[in-house]
């Protein structure tokens, strides 16, 4: 359980800095609850590269006859370099938030720590149902986030159009599972079928904007450090998790 106790740890400390909220809305030390949450999940992740591959599975659902796949979290030389880059990731944007910590949300500090346990979730994602889940789970965080903001209707329509490409990329995925499970292959990352790679790679392609390509949302607004800094790449970096597993089929 070693791959996924970063994760809890992020999860935990923002419902932590949400509980102290609800009961003391005037409490100031945030920021330094979400930086320690960080500094600890850190450390654990940098282990896990002491000894690779480990593989977890989380969840098996049942019946098997209906769910075959269960949720995996697999941490190699693929995907571990990719959960040490989201875990200093969230440090680094934490550490640069100290210079404004009066100025900014507790909620915005607890919103990083979860895409950043979502981050390392799809970096350790073993096989395509655990990596669907958080791509899922991190688009609609972006949309929601997104769409509260006090925003133009024409970069509402922008941030629609993202999340609906950026789903649709996931159904790509989703086929490629679809038609080349038919062979009885419960397959994961580590024996991923190669005629499943143009699939793979036209998901990667929606997801990283590139097919079609699209403009960065947001480019008229100017908080592109902190959350807004995660919002734009947290979901790349969760895609090219799939573009370096697939690169390594291709070759």
């Amino acid at each position: 359980m070693s791959l996924a106790i970063p994760i809890f740890i992020l999860i935990l400390t923002a419902l932590i800095m949400l509980v102290i909220r609800l009961l003391r809305a005037d409490f100031g030390y945030h920021w330094l609850i979400a930086t320690a949450g960080v500094l600890i999940a850190l450390p654990v992740v940098l282990t896990v590269g002491t000894q690779l591959p480990r593989t977890v599975s989380l969840i098996a659902w049942r019946p098997e006859t209906l769910f075959p796949s269960s949720l995996i979290l697999t941490a190699d030389q693929l995907s571990w370099p990719y959960a040490v880059g989201v875990a200093v990731l969230v440090l680094a944007m934490m550490l640069t938030e100290a210079a404004r910590a009066t100025d900014s949300m507790w909620s915005a500090w607890a919103a990083s720590l979860l895409l950043g346990a979502l981050g390392i979730f799809a970096a350790y994602a073993g096989n395509p149902l655990t990596l669907i889940m958080a791509w899922t789970v991190i688009d609609l965080i972006e949309l929601l986030t997104l769409l509260g903001q006090t925003i133009p209707n024409a970069t509402r329509e922008r941030v629609v159009v993202a999340f609906s490409v950026r789903i649709l990329g996931s159904g790509f995925l989703l086929a490629a599972v679809l038609l080349y499970s038919s062979t009885g292959l419960d397959w994961t990352f580590a024996n991923i079928p190669s005629q499943a790679a143009v699939l793979l790679l036209l998901a990667v392609g929606l997801r990283l904007g590139v097919l079609p390509a699209y403009m960065p949302l947001l480019k008229e607004s100017a908080n592109r450090r902190g959350l807004g800094a995660m919002l734009h790449l947290m979901p790349a970096a969760a895609s090219l998790v799939l573009l370096n597993r697939t690169a390594s089929v291709v070759e």
